[in-house]
């Protein structure tokens, strides 16, 4: 029998939405299924929607979220949040979810990985330096792989060449190898429970940068078998730069910088042109769709057949860089005026004014509640406040700036290019100096894993100094350690079950609860039974 000690909300999710607690919260259901296998939500709009309630003021002491949770392995959208309670004007409550960014500049950065955060407008003064991987000039990718973050590099020299480089914490760096003689690796992925990189011969000289004497052709992908091994999984048509590499229903697709279109892997050495026309950027998978931006104005939709409809131009824009889901949207960033726009799957919208002197936004990533983008020509890192717009220069501005991460000197272009989230943490990678560096705002336990598709049991928990993370019954993540009184999470907005910061949960849930103390390991054990 599962603990009713501290129980403040229960919602079984088998015939109803309704609240089975002694509170009797008031619920509003939008689109959710219900069966005696758990709730169905659609990763489209479904929510349950609880109203804000005294005994939902978790203030500074412990609680405990407990769920079933189900995904599918095979995925044609994000899987999205399980809970939050969070209030974006302040910076204030928790958001619990399992995050897909899968468009972030040229890499896959965080896949399947689950995230428990608090905040109460807590953060850094600004970014900690980890040092330089290798001889990079640029951090090319960022991704979380295996309980580990792996970066991809692109080297300048004659005789030096792409690689991918292992944080070993502080900074430290650990050579991981790549077969290749190109200049670059342009991109990483997370599929099939193994690491992948593609190769390319990066064209510095858009980047002010004289250009690279190792003219050594790119475009072949290669697979990460552990221990410095690789395997070569082939080359991408005539094309010498794979510049973004992501997983949509169950395959394996890249795109080729210089070269038109799009292909997807047929195993082996083998990879199938599915077009267009046209040179692409980056990837993105959102609501039943692989998207792809373009060296240009379109965003585009893969309809499959080597079929591809243009579903929107960003106006003012020569190319369209990094894409991640935001709030149920899919957000955009560009070039040449920095603007930013978000796609609800039909209609276009500017999201914000432009940040600061910016020419381009690059990497883009959701990270603990908030959307965070890089820019150039300053390196900085900005927070998209729509809902509390700053004072900037004398003007009320939608993106506040929190740090410019590149101060290379002599240097007329600066890129903050790739984001990835990890161990609690926004890490970033820079051009030309070709550091990495990190970031905390408030708190966040991360399981940097893959989290296996099928029924689950998830718990977060906040027990006095730090956030863990539970699943089927064991402690995976933990976070920093914090002061209590620091973070009250009192707010007026409502608990939503099935949404949050990153997007509509996209699977099954059942027997969701959450209780206002810390939960034990023997509970957790408990309730992981029930069905």
């Amino acid at each position: 029998m599962a603990s009713q000690d501290g129980l403040i909300g229960y919602w079984p999710l088998t015939s109803d939405g309704r609240d089975h607690s002694d509170v009797g919260h008031a619920v509003h259901v939008n689109h959710v299924t219900f069966g005696d296998n758990g709730a169905q939500f659609d990763g489209r709009d479904s929510v349950i929607r609880v109203s804000d309630h005294s005994a939902l003021a978790l203030g500074t002491g412990d609680f405990s979220i407990s769920a079933h949770v189900h995904t599918e392995d095979t995925l044609d959208d994000v899987i999205g949040d399980i809970a939050s309670k969070f209030n974006p004007i302040a910076r204030r409550g928790f958001n619990f979810n399992i995050v897909e960014h899968q468009g972030m500049a040229t890499c896959q950065a965080n896949y399947r990985n689950v995230h428990f955060g608090i905040d109460d407008g807590k953060q850094d003064d600004g970014f900690t330096d980890c040092g330089r991987p290798g001889a990079a000039k640029q951090i090319c990718s960022t991704t979380v792989f295996n309980g580990d973050l792996y970066v991809s590099t692109f080297e300048w020299g004659e005789n030096e060449h792409g690689r991918v480089m292992r944080y070993d914490g502080d900074d430290r760096w650990h050579d991981c190898g790549v077969p290749t003689q190109a200049n670059a690796i342009c991109t990483l992925a997370v599929y099939n429970g193994r690491l992948y990189a593609g190769s390319g011969r990066y064209k510095c000289a858009g980047s002010h940068l004289p250009v690279s004497p190792n003219e050594n052709p790119g475009g072949r992908i290669y697979r990460y078998d552990g221990d410095n091994q690789w395997t070569d999984c082939g080359q991408l048509g005539d094309g010498d730069m794979a510049i973004s590499l992501t997983v949509f229903n169950g395959e394996l697709y890249a795109t080729s910088h210089y070269h038109r279109g799009a292909f997807v892997y047929d195993g082996d050495k083998s990879w199938k042109y599915i077009g267009p026309d046209l040179r692409l950027m980056a990837f993105a998978v959102y609501n039943g769709h692989l998207y792809a931006s373009t060296n240009g104005d379109q965003l585009l939709r893969y309809d499959g057949d080597s079929t591809w409809t243009t579903v929107a131009v960003c106006a003012d824009t020569t190319q369209t860089y990094g894409m991640a889901v935001y709030e149920g949207s899919l957000c955009i960033t560009t070039w040449p005026n920095a603007l930013n726009y978000q796609f609800d799957g039909e209609k276009l919208e500017l999201l914000g004014n432009s940040p600061g002197h910016e020419k381009e936004t690059m990497g883009i990533a959701v990270y603990n509640g908030m959307l965070y983008i890089g820019s150039l020509p300053l390196a900085n890192v900005y927070r998209y406040d729509r809902h509390n717009p700053t004072e900037y220069e004398g003007h009320a501005k939608s993106w506040t700036p929190i740090d410019s991460i590149d101060l290379t000197r002599k240097a007329s272009i600066r890129r903050a290019w790739s984001f990835a989230v990890y161990r609690g943490q926004l890490f970033a990678g820079t051009l030309p100096s070709g550091h990495v560096l990190r970031f905390q705002a408030g708190r966040m336990a991360t399981y940097d894993h893959a989290l296996a598709p099928g029924w689950r049991h998830l718990v977060a928990t906040r027990a006095g100094d730090r956030l863990t993370i539970h699943v089927d019954g064991q402690c995976v993540a933990e976070s920093a350690t914090m002061s209590p009184a620091d973070f009250n999470l009192t707010n007026d907005q409502p608990l939503l079950i099935g949404m949050g910061a990153h997007d509509h949960f996209n699977g099954r849930m059942r027997d969701f609860r959450i209780y206002n103390r810390a939960l034990e390991d023997g509970e957790i054990e408990a309730l992981g039974k029930t069905t």
